[in-house]
């Protein structure tokens, strides 16, 4: 269902259908697909047959997010981050950023070490909280995204090449 969703979304084999494609995403996310879920957020927040609703496409991203899809993680920590769709909270931007690279997303990784060093005491304090209800090491963690994010920072050495 999800991958003739997505077909039909971006009219890969078979013509565009945007009313078809949300049904077929909305299909699958009544059976608790993570696709499915994200799919119909990337519907809304694109505004793809229906009008662009970034605050419905965050609450179907959530639930995609719930079911560990590192994608939709990615897209609400960048939706905290930035108020698109819901009040600007850095410190929910961080954690989902954390949870998405803990599934192995580059991108999640790279948005947590970009705004780690942004954080105020209150919003670090909420993350950490956060973190250790998802049973999160954050001491640990934010030991490792400053490690990575000084590395990033320092300037390389040239080759003799």
């Amino acid at each position: 269902q999800t991958s003739l969703a997505l077909a039909l979304l971006n009219g890969a084999g078979v013509k565009q259908d945007f009313a078809e494609a949300r049904h077929w995403c909305e299909s699958a996310a009544k059976r608790n697909s993570d696709v499915g879920f994200y799919c119909v957020g990337m519907i809304h927040q694109r505004g793809l047959g229906v009008p662009p609703d970034s605050h419905e496409a965050a609450k179907w991203y959530r639930s995609a997010a719930e079911l560990d899809n590192f994608t939709a993680m990615e897209l609400l920590g960048q939706m905290y981050a930035s108020g698109d769709g819901m009040k600007t909270d850095r410190a929910k931007a961080y954690v989902w950023f954390i949870r998405a690279a803990l599934k192995s997303d580059k991108a999640g990784f790279d948005d947590a070490v970009k705004l780690r060093p942004l954080l105020n005491k209150k919003e670090l304090e909420s993350s950490n909280k956060q973190l250790r209800e998802l049973r999160i090491d954050p001491a640990k963690l934010d030991a490792f995204v400053q490690k990575f994010s000084a590395e990033k920072s320092a300037p390389k050495a040239k080759s003799d090449n």
